[in-house]
């Protein structure tokens, strides 16, 4: 067993990435099939009785679930059960715990430049937005001048 099979991530780590539900599904970081008997979602036919068969042979690699479901999600664009026993998300909480300062960083720092584009957007919006007023406002004097012109006494 490896040192990040001992390491188990945090309930709370795992309850940001585990939002899915299947009757079975593979951990991608160890290549475990994870299944839930008792899952009132649809085995294909004889799907069931083929991965308890593997499980009593092999039941380090086949995992057999007590919930309805299997609960998994994506990390680092890889498949990860909740609860498997490879624990492959604890260096990634380990790394992000470590790390915490330069991504706070990070964090404030992107926060701070979309801040300003959301600031310089708004500017050119506002400019916009007084150019259309003044075009209408002198479309509507130029408007007024040309009923004036129509009615004028001079023109009838």
């Amino acid at each position: 067993m490896n040192k990040s099979e001992t390491e188990k991530p945090s309930e709370e780590f795992m309850d940001s990435i585990c939002h899915a539900g299947s009757p079975v599904i593979e951990c991608e970081f160890c290549g475990r099939i994870h299944y839930a008997p008792n899952s009132d979602l649809d085995f294909e036919e004889g799907e069931l009785e083929e991965l308890e068969k593997k499980h009593e042979q092999d039941p380090r690699k086949y995992i057999r679930n007590p919930d309805d479901a299997v609960s998994w999600g994506y990390l680092d664009g890889k498949q990860i059960v909740c609860g498997c026993p490879c624990n492959s998300a604890s260096k990634y909480e380990k790394f992000i715990w470590n790390h915490r300062y330069v991504i706070a960083k990070y964090f404030s720092l992107i926060a701070k430049k979309q801040e300003k584009q959301a600031r310089d957007s708004r500017n050119i919006a506002d400019k916009v937005k007084n150019s259309l007023q003044k075009i209408e406002e002198a479309e509507g004097t130029s408007k007024n001048i040309e009923d004036k012109v129509k009615n004028s006494p001079e023109k009838k």
